[in-house]
């Protein structure tokens, strides 16, 4: 190797290190991550379009881990989503959380959150939301 190529090789290999420390140091994200903006409840509800309230249900779990960063939640925070989103309150939110644990989106988790009862979102309930509700029909 020839004295220039063997620099040229290295300021290639110093350009790649500096982009890696920037990407796990400095909180810096490749180009192939996802970056997940803030947005509003409202705003995500507009965007996802679901059609009826168990899709809106999953929907407010994926907001409340995805956005909130929250790792479960129990039913008066899924209510507080309708309430924040201004969507037409179901009368019985525990029966759309319910009919989302039988879809296999919502899961209980093991521990209690406030002394309540607390759910999870799965991964296939993830797929859901992520593909804007097109994979159940």
């Amino acid at each position: 190797m020839e004295t220039e190529e063997i620099k040229n090789t290295i300021d290639n290999h110093e350009e790649r290190l500096k982009k890696i420390e920037a990407i796990l140091f400095e909180g810096g994200q490749s180009s192939n991550q996802k970056t997940i903006r803030n947005i509003s409840i409202s705003e995500f509800v507009i965007q996802k379009k679901p059609k009826d309230d168990i899709q809106r249900t999953v929907l407010f779990a994926y907001f409340i881990e995805k956005h909130e960063n929250k790792d479960f939640f129990n039913a008066g925070e899924i209510q507080e989503c309708f309430i924040k989103s201004k969507s037409t309150k179901p009368a019985n939110i525990n029966d759309k959380i319910n009919q989302c644990i039988k879809k296999g989106w919502i899961s209980e988790h093991p521990e209690k959150k406030d002394g309540k009862k607390a759910f999870y979102i799965t991964n296939t309930g993830i797929a859901v939301v992520e593909k804007d509700f097109k994979v159940e029909e």
